[in-house]
């Protein structure tokens, strides 16, 4: 869709911008990302992070937040990946409250 409304917007102006070129560079990163038809789901999810034994509340939206930056990144690329990324935040998190 963004594809299209740039398109649009290109034809639409009457001089030529640089800023409006063509979409396929576009088109063809998101197919790469494969996010050309949805965006991206959160491999890891609040349920899994209750199970590892946080609370529900911010703490656990933080962390969903961190691994799933992680996962856009293309650093994480599955579930068992999340978790243990997961894993050793807490595991920061635990150490530095015992300090």
């Amino acid at each position: 869709m963004l594809a299209a409304v740039s398109d649009a917007d290109g034809r639409g102006r009457v001089l030529p911008s640089d800023a409006c070129g063509d979409s396929r560079w576009l088109l063809e990163h998101a197919e790469r990302l494969r996010v050309r038809d949805a965006a991206p789901k959160p491999l890891l999810l609040g349920r899994h992070v209750i199970e590892l034994g946080v609370r529900p509340g911010p703490e656990l939206g933080r962390l969903l937040a961190a691994v799933f930056e992680k996962q856009l990144d293309g650093e994480i690329a599955t579930l068992d990946q999340a978790i243990t990324f997961a894993r050793a935040l807490i595991e920061r998190r635990d150490d530095h409250t015992a300090q």
